[in-house]
């Protein structure tokens, strides 16, 4: 849990800099929360707003990212280590085929798989 609560807080730190992201949704300031003080509880409640995200007409890849990231920080921080890389790999293959739209590289996350 020690190692869970710094990776949250700089995740929501780093979500006041990034405009147009899950974090601008007042329910991802909630979500932090609850993964600091409730990590099971928000992956649970992580699957429901990726689920929410699927059936939209057309997602919001940023918002499908970061809640992807937060996901797996949260399965890194609860030491489900072999989920966790199976997800990175999976964003990093996701972040590949929206690249253009997310402008990062997927380099990064495949090595942390």
């Amino acid at each position: 849990m020690k190692t869970v609560v710094p990776c949250i807080l700089a995740l929501a730190v780093a979500a006041l800099a990034l405009p147009g992201r899950a974090q601008e949704d007042p329910g991802f300031v909630a979500l932090a929360f609850l993964a600091e003080t409730d990590p099971a509880a928000a992956l649970v409640q992580i699957d429901a707003q990726l689920a929410r995200e699927a059936a939209q007409p057309a997602p919001d890849p940023r918002v499908v990212f970061d809640l992807y990231r937060l996901q797996a920080d949260l399965l890194i921080g609860l030491g489900r280590m072999a989920e966790a890389a199976a997800l990175l790999a999976d964003l990093a293959l996701y972040t590949r085929q929206m690249r253009a739209r997310l402008d990062l590289d997927p380099a990064p996350l495949f090595d942390e798989a």
